[in-house]
This record gives structure tokens, sequence and C-alpha cells, in this order.
């Protein structure tokens, strides 16, 4: 009620937890379970707090109550990799592997979606020739799974610790928006421009949402700093209208583009992701270090180049 709200003189905001607090938060939850739930010595606190970035100290409790039902229900003791399912189910959800059991052509799309936006999310790093082990510790994948999630009405996911990083530059959100692609641009790499699915209708939906804010909120495309958004009732609409689909289709044909330079890699995991139905982070890192020579590295030089050309244009246009 903001009538009530203008009652009280003192107004106190709190920001989320950083890293280090949110390790802080975590330990304290833990201390107040009972002796020999939990083995510290096999709980690493400062990745539990890494893979939690942007979550709400309330958030947290939730994490460590749902890590002790799942100690419980399991008769185990609380560690890392217990903490690791406490957050999937607290975010996620019950994932089940019945939904697409027997349906091999569409966890196969499926598949195929998720690594894609994979890919694209490590594409810089190995454009940059980054060694595998570095590309490793700078991605933030936590899993890939081909699991259904009935809270997101999604029939796989890409479980990825969040950052602390609160100011994103052009050229980081203009990343955001091609790991986003990477999905759809995937499933038209294999499937043909007529052959992608309905499966991308949230990505496309958050990078419309990016996009948005790079061009009418923030003009970060035009000399011109304005908020595009006070003046849609003037007719500035169809201008950034056309800014906005003209970028879009910039970056979702680079996307298109770099995804197929892992065209053979993709093909290659996506059978072993297929048969196992979820992969963890070091199990997909094992595999591209079993079949580097598929990553193609003589091919990311030149595309990468391409990508830092244009946001260098637009940034000056």
């Amino acid at each position: 009620d903001e009538a009530m709200l203008r009652r009280f003189s003192v107004k106190i905001n709190f920001r989320l937890p950083n890293k280090s607090e949110r390790g802080d938060l975590l330990r304290s939850f833990l201390s107040h379970k009972k002796d020999g739930l939990v083995d510290w010595a096999n709980l690493d606190l400062g990745q539990v707090a890494e893979m939690t970035a942007n979550l709400s100290p309330a958030l947290l409790e939730t994490i460590v109550e749902r890590a002790s039902m799942l100690s419980i229900q399991e008769k185990t003791i609380i560690n890392t990799d217990l903490m690791f399912r406490a957050f999937e189910r607290a975010t996620l959800g019950l994932t089940d592997r019945a939904t697409t059991a027997d349906k091999h052509k569409q966890r196969e799309r499926v598949a195929l979606h998720e690594l894609g936006h994979f890919f694209m999310q490590i594409d810089p790093y190995l454009r940059q020739g980054m060694a595998l082990a570095d590309v490793k510790k700078q991605s933030h994948l936590l899993k890939i799974s081909t699991e259904s999630v009935s809270k997101l009405g999604a029939l796989g996911y890409v479980l990825q610790s969040g950052d602390d990083v609160a100011l994103r530059t052009l050229e980081e959100l203009e990343q955001d928006v091609i790991v986003l692609y990477g999905g759809v641009a995937a499933e038209e790499l294999f499937y043909g421009a007529r052959g992608i699915s309905v499966g991308s209708q949230n990505d496309i939906e958050k990078a419309t949402k990016l996009l948005n804010l790079m061009v009418n909120r923030l003009s970060m495309y035009s000399r011109s700093k304005i908020d595009y958004t006070q003046l849609r009732q003037e007719g500035s609409g169809e201008h950034t209208l056309r800014q906005v689909e003209d970028k879009s289709d910039e970056l979702y044909s680079y996307t298109l583009g770099a995804i197929g330079d892992y065209k053979a890699i993709i093909e290659s995991v996506k059978d072993t992701l297929l048969d196992q139905y979820v992969l963890s982070k070091d199990a997909v890192f094992a595999l591209l270090e079993e079949r580097r020579d598929l990553l193609l590295p003589h091919a990311c030089a030149a595309r990468g180049a391409s990508l830092k050309l244009c946001v260098e244009s637009a940034v000056i246009a």
C-alpha cells in the first residue's frame, strides 16, 4: 500500500549478497543443522556460492532446506553434490525423462538446441585461441540436460551459474543475444530454415527484450543518446523497429554462421547426450578434450574479428 509506505520516514533497501556474503550465509544456515548432517570436508562453499549468484538470502535458505530434505530422503549427508542438486531442484523444480523417453526425434532436436546454446556461450573464448582448460574456467556451465522441466514447460535446458556483474557492456549484451539465438540456429543448421520449432519461443522473447533495451532504451547504436520509448507517440517507433530488426538479423546471421563451425562436434556430443540424458560440465569438457580435432580452431579467428568490427562501427555510427 503506497499510502501506508509514505508514513514511514526511513526506508532501508537491501542489495543481493555478493559471492563472499553468500558463502557466509550458506555456512550460517548449514551450521544450524544437526551434528553429522553436513560433510564439511567434502563441501566446497565457494563453489556453491559461485553457482548461486543473484539469489537472495531467502532463496539460499530454501536451497539449504531442500538439501536437508534430500539428505533425509536419501539417507546421506550434505556435500557439494547434494547442494548442487538442491540448487537445481529449488530453481528449476522436478525434472523427468518419461515425457520424451519414447520420442527420439524430439529428444534429438532438444539435444541439438541445447548444445547450440552451449557452443555459442564458449564461442568467444575458443575464437580467442584459449586452451580448453581455460575455456572451462571461464564457462558458467553447470550441466546440459534433455530431461523435461514441467515448471518451465521445457523439454531440456542448459543450467548455468550466474555472475555478479551488474553493468553489462554493449559487446556483452550482444553476446547474450547470440547465446540465446544459439538454440534456434542449431535447429536451422541441422533441419533447415523451415525445420525450426517453437522450442525457441522463450529464447526469442528474451533476445527481443535485450535488443529493445539496446536500441530503444539505451540508444547504444546512435550518437544521440535518447530513450526512444518516451518518444513513441511522436512517431519514432517505425525507425527504431527497423533498427531492432536490422540488429537482430545481423546477430542471428553471425550466430548461424558461427554455429556451422561446430557442426561436427555438436553431432558427436549429441549422441552421448542422448544416451546419458544429462552431461555435467566435467563430462562435456572431457568429451571436447577427446574430440578437440573437431573444434576447427582454424575457422575461428576471422569470424570473431568481424563481430568486433561490427561492434566498433556501431558505437561510432
